[in-house]
């Protein structure tokens, strides 16, 4: 079934609801398509508990009927319980409730009439989100870099707590009313020392948003050693800085579609427990001949004082080549932290580099004078 006007027929059954569980109140689609996602639909409404505006995320009931729909409610649950679990955690998106369910008629294409079954769960409602904030071009390089330090912070909690998100992207850092950042959609979220059930029983496409998914990622090594996806999380963190200081989307830069189709079937068709082996003799060569670019390439709004240790912590963190990817936190935000403090303190950090500089030349001059002194004279003498 299409995303059209099945879609919107589904938005209206929910916006008709007084309530849900004597709970949740005037239930509104948030933007004009209820959110972007394939399989889920995102409604405001106001918490009668708490007088406070929430999210509710949906599963798209009609995706009920889609071949992997087992596969994608089972990651929709997991994700409720994951927020549930992670619940009070700083710089991560806030549970309200777990997963609710009712049935409503709903009359298809062609005047069939079926129970669709609806499933939601309640979370923190952001007010807009870093995507939204690069597309305006409104951080500035300390806003950036701060937002960045939260960001990664998030990131290191949910590590900590055993679990890797697999699908970070601008969009899912949300923007609160208060300014705060948070972590949000954890519908790819997943503890991978959890041997119960695999990620996917036979997946073709990776996890995520292809144009974040680190390379180890589309070439299928989750299925060799699903602990991969923390260091894939800490490359998505690097594209993330590079879009947030230039603009653009890093995997635009780097990996061409035909190149991602081409990693992932050529990978995918290496037994599994030996695609790592594979990879690792040919990571070095895909870093190679796909090379970072600069960011000075596209003249950012970013003093030239401190362009040099972004672009050294972007590209650390973006590394193609996993092996060699910056993967300590402690790193990362001590690099993060000199780069705010050469950035804070650049009008000082400017004066010292030119009294360097004039020392520099000062000594220099100096030193070419008392050579001059002791050159000799032409017939033997000592100036």
């Amino acid at each position: 079934m299409s995303n059209g006007p099945e879609r919107e027929a589904i938005l209206q059954i929910v916006e008709r609801r007084a309530s849900l569980d004597g709970r949740f109140t005037d239930l509104r689609r948030l933007g004009t398509r209820g959110g972007d996602g394939y399989f889920s639909i995102l409604v405001r409404a106001t918490d009668i508990r708490t007088g406070q505006p929430v999210a509710l995320k949906f599963f798209n009931p009609l995706k009920r009927f889609s071949p992997d729909a087992g596969y994608r409610f089972d990651c929709f649950s997991r994700e409720a319980r994951i927020l549930e679990t992670l619940a009070g955690e700083k710089d991560i998106i806030r549970w309200i409730s777990p997963v609710g369910h009712f049935t409503e008629k709903f009359t298809a294409l062609g005047g069939i009439s079926i129970d669709l079954p609806f499933a939601y769960f309640g979370l923190e409602l952001g007010e807009t989100d870093i995507e939204s904030a690069i597309m305006r071009a409104e951080m500035k390089p300390v806003e950036i870099l701060d937002a960045f330090h939260v960001m990664c912070r998030a990131v290191q909690r949910l590590h900590a707590r055993g679990y890797v998100h697999r699908d970070l992207k601008p969009s899912n850092f949300l923007i609160m009313r208060d300014g705060t950042l948070r972590l949000s959609d954890f519908g790819t979220a997943r503890q991978p020392e959890d041997t119960g059930a695999p990620f996917s029983s036979n997946y073709v496409l990776p996890p995520g948003d292809r144009r974040y998914a680190a390379p180890e990622i589309l070439a299928c090594l989750l299925d060799d050693d699903a602990r991969i996806a923390y260091a894939a999380d800490l490359f998505g963190l690097g594209a993330i800085l590079f879009e947030m200081i230039t603009g653009t989307v890093l995997g635009l830069h780097i990996f061409d579609e035909n190149f991602r189709r081409q990693l992932t079937s050529e990978m995918a068709s290496v037994a599994r427990g030996q695609r790592t082996a594979r990879y690792n003799e040919i990571v070095g060569s895909i870093a190679d001949s796909h090379p970072l670019p600069n960011l000075a390439a596209f003249s950012p709004d970013v003093p030239k004082s401190v362009l040099p240790l972004v672009d050294g912590l972007y590209k650390s963190l973006a590394s193609v080549d996993y092996r060699k990817r910056l993967i300590a936190f402690d790193r990362i935000f001590l690099r993060i932290q000199t780069s705010l403090i050469v950035l804070r303190n650049e009008v000082k950090y400017q004066q010292w580099q030119e009294r360097r500089e004039t020392f520099r030349k000062a000594r220099e001059r100096k030193l070419t004078e008392r050579k001059q002194k002791v050159e000799p004279l032409p017939g033997g003498v000592a100036r």
